[in-house]
């Protein structure tokens, strides 16, 4: 019996060990499936033998083709006279002609790629580096998958994470000192005001059923993305059978992959109307399928950041058959964190560290570059999201992308070989860099990432996600970012900042720093006061500028040419929101200050324009103590030829140094320096006598426009970025000024929707200024506009800034509470 108890004993124990060695065996299959991959794609980088003359022919052949030819058949095409990395050089390159006619091997490789059974095959292990959307080869057609064959729900990675970065593990915890937003005391009790809220449901509704969501279709709108973007306004304002209907609507959604219809999605848009939304909503009720929803759309949303880099495809091809892809040459910082705070709060509500993992490689990302670009810590509009720079044909040549692992092999969209340096940071995009030019302005998209950044650290209560992982590189730590000379100081009231360890390899600033240089430099570079026809009261906007990159080798300078074009944009209004919370976060009081300036500004500058927000305004700039506008003096500027157009830029006296800038060459530093020129804004418009009537004082082609406006864009009636601007600014400092400022712009908002856009017996209707083709009220008007105005007429006590953070989209999500 003994024996037998024994032998029993040694057969559990075998059973127990053969099942932890199977879920072993399996952990490490699924764990390095996609490293296998990866290590496939570099073999096939660097060794594989179709990439190089006419053994790609042979080898495509036995691809795409059952019939397999004898070794001898393909023979005879191999080039004899080069190597192997003179005629990778030579099918990587093709702006550079290395190679005479003769060699047609390069010619047929590039032939083979244009076949899309090739393409296909080869994109498994090369990306397609691509510049935009709309700006690719005629060269390159995407075709799609068909979904009667593959299953769309599926995705595998194709460059997985295997480390995520996780949420800090204290991040419930709120720090003693940790300041409050919103103010203690308000002067007028900062108690509801019933008339206006009652005004507002009533607006809301008539705008709600103008659209018609009670009807919508799935069938037509299978992603009903305008009524989850309304969900928590109709909770805020106690619509609730309306709400419930819509939950009802939303439950039978899918959104675990968009319609087959939609080839291609807008990833922004897409997170800051659908996933904000959905989340903000559950916030609200609690409805656990809202949460639900928005994990599979995330999840979705996910496959975007599937890239060498982890930056994700803002227009994303979901179905492409050529899903390997670097994201595009062409990309907008601000709209990249559009979805930060979506995916932050996603990953706390549901423990799930993909979300915060995408995030975080993606700010990582931003912080490592902040110098490459013509002001530092200021983005231009446009980027180069893929990272990549292209190696020439000398360094292929000399084999440097055989010794550097960061170099990846790719196709661009002439259908070409490229080696691609993987920089692991932003790059100036292929058309400024061209040019020498960038522009920099400070509309939604622009400064939506001063705001998400301090958003985060908000939702985060106070733990910075620039310093969680202090050496995070995305790219294996390449290249310093440090805080250096003048930029250290923070002329707006921080003092200085620490300086860099030099016991890091890689030095991120944290969010208090990047944001004080940043406002620093948009006061230095970006404000302006215009002329006007104000009396008492000096404005101060935000410009946009334009900035030339020039190196002058005599004074061993990279100058910098900054042109301002006195433009105003009611987008830039925002700032001042952010400027507001960062004021008591980061306790800087110069912040509240400047931010309530902005807001005062812009809305005497929409008062000037009866209600009406310009999408651009061009203005003159003030030199003057009082900045009153003078229609002689303006007439007589005209005449003299102040507004003719100027082409070039003429360099003036002034110089203000930065800092000092590394060249790309050696190691000598290069002083880097601001230069003005003496002609700015005006030169940019061309006016002439011809243009004005001298004796009434009017533009001659368009009398209705202001003489004071020099040019005027698409306008506007029902945006909300000085509404919001004004709501911020009253639960900040308690001012009741500003309840009376929204009040009024309401009136003056209702007026001209029933003058602009009134019918018969006096009915009118909601929708924009000037009439597109799509009449469809902007669903911006539900989730921010109505709401902001409810949020400023409400009990303070409702959706406090302290319990709540507001999205760029108009979104509540809580912060969390211990």
């Amino acid at each position: 019996m003994g024996l037998l108890n024994l032998i029993n004993l040694w057969v559990k124990k075998a059973q127990s060990f053969l099942l932890l060695g199977v879920t072993i065996c399996l952990l490490f299959y699924y764990t390095f499936e996609n490293e296998i991959d990866m290590l496939n794609s570099y073999a096939e980088n660097e060794y594989m033998p179709s990439i190089n003359g006419a053994v790609t022919n042979h080898e495509v052949n036995s691809q795409v083709d059952t019939t397999v030819k004898p070794a001898s058949e393909g023979a005879e095409d191999l080039p004899s006279s080069k190597s192997a990395v003179e005629n990778d050089a030579a099918s990587t390159v093709p702006a550079v002609p290395l190679i005479s006619e003769e060699h047609t091997p390069a010619e047929s490789t590039i032939t083979d790629l244009r076949d899309p059974k090739v393409l296909k095959e080869k994109n498994k292990y090369f990306p397609l580096l691509l510049s935009s959307p709309w700006r690719g080869s005629m060269k390159f057609q995407d075709r799609w998958i068909n979904p009667e064959i593959d299953d769309l729900t599926s995705h595998k990675s194709k460059h997985a994470v295997l480390n995520e970065f996780s949420l800090p593990l204290n991040f419930l915890q709120l720090p003693k000192d940790y300041p409050t937003v919103q103010a203690n005391d308000f002067e007028d009790g900062g108690h509801q005001q019933n008339q206006l809220l009652q005004k507002l449901r009533e607006l809301f509704i008539k705008s709600w059923n103008q659209e018609q969501f009670s009807r919508l279709d799935l069938t037509i709108e299978p992603w009903p993305l305008s009524l989850i973007d309304s969900l928590d306004t109709l909770y805020i304002m106690g619509h609730m059978s309306k709400f419930n209907d819509a939950i009802d609507l939303i439950s039978r959604v899918d959104f675990t992959i968009p319609p087959i219809t939609e080839d291609s999605i807008d990833i922004p848009d897409v997170s800051t109307r659908g996933l904000g939304g959905l989340i903000s909503a559950y916030e609200l009720s609690e409805e656990p399928m809202l949460l639900a929803k928005a994990k599979d759309l995330a999840n979705f949303i996910l496959r975007a950041f599937d890239t060498p880099n982890r930056i994700p495809v803002l227009q994303f091809f979901w179905r492409t058959e050529y899903g390997n892809r670097f994201p595009y040459q062409y990309m907008n910082v601000g709209s990249l964190t559009n979805m930060a705070l979506e995916f932050t709060r996603l990953a706390q509500l549901t423990h799930s560290d993909s979300y915060f993992d995408a995030i975080q490689r993606l700010f990582g990302t931003i912080s490592l570059s902040l110098d490459e670009f013509a002001i530092e810590h200021l983005f231009p509009t446009t980027v180069d999201g893929s990272g990549c720079r292209i190696l020439t044909p000398q360094e292929v040549s000399a084999g440097l992308h055989l010794r550097n692992p960061k170099v990846m092999k790719s196709i661009d969209q002439n259908l070409e070989f490229i080696h691609c340096h993987q920089t692991g940071k932003f790059l100036i995009s292929p058309q400024d860099w061209e040019k020498k030019e960038q522009l920099f302005k400070m509309d939604y998209q622009q400064q939506s990432f001063y705001s998400n950044l301090v958003k985060i650290y908000h939702l985060l209560n106070g733990h910075d996600i620039l310093t969680i992982l202090k050496t995070y590189h995305p790219m294996d730590g390449e290249g310093e970012v440090g805080t250096t000379g003048k930029n250290s100081e923070d002329e707006m009231g921080d003092g200085e900042v620490a300086p860099p360890d030099p016991s890091e390899k890689v030095q991120l600033h944290n969010s208090k720093q990047l944001f004080s240089i940043a406002m620093r430099k948009i006061r230095h570079l970006m404000l302006f006061r215009p002329l006007s026809p104000i009396a008492n009261y000096n404005l101060t906007l935000i410009s946009s500028f334009k900035a030339k990159l020039r190196v002058s080798p005599s004074t061993d300078e990279l100058q910098v040419e900054i042109k301002k074009l006195f433009d105003m944009n009611h987008e830039g209004c925002s700032l001042a929101t952010t400027l507001g919370l960062a004021s008591s976060l980061f306790n800087n009081t110069e912040y509240l200050r400047l931010a309530k300036k902005l807001t005062h500004s812009y809305y005497e500058m929409i008062g000037l324009l009866d209600g009406v927000f310009p999408e651009e305004l061009y203005l003159d700039p003030c030199k003057k103590e009082k900045c009153l506008f003078d229609k002689n003096e303006k007439i007589q500027n005209i005449l003299d030829g102040r507004y003719t157009n100027h082409d070039a830029l003429t360099v003036g006296d002034t110089k203000v140094e930065l800092n000092s800038l590394q060249t790309q060459k050696g190691n000598k530093d290069m002083r880097k320096i601001l230069m003005f020129g003496l002609t700015q804004g005006i030169g940019e418009l061309n006016y002439g006598e011809q243009d004005i009537d001298r004796n009434s004082g009017k533009w001659k082609h368009d009398p209705e426009r202001p003489f004071w406006v020099n040019k005027v864009g698409k306008r506007r009636l029902l945006s909300s970025n000085v509404i919001e601007s004004i709501f911020y600014m009253y639960r900040i400092t308690g001012e009741s000024r500003w309840r009376k400022m929204g009040a009024e712009l309401l009136k003056k908002t209702i007026e001209n929707l029933q003058k602009y856009h009134s019918g018969a017996k006096g009915v009118w209707s909601v929708r924009e200024f000037e009439d597109d083709d799509d009449c469809s009220i902007p669903s911006s008007w539900f989730s921010q506009t109505l709401k902001y105005y409810y949020l400023l007429f409400s009990d303070i006590s409702d959706y406090t800034l302290d319990r709540y953070i507001y999205t760029s989209g108009g979104h509540l999500m809580k912060r969390p509470q211990e």
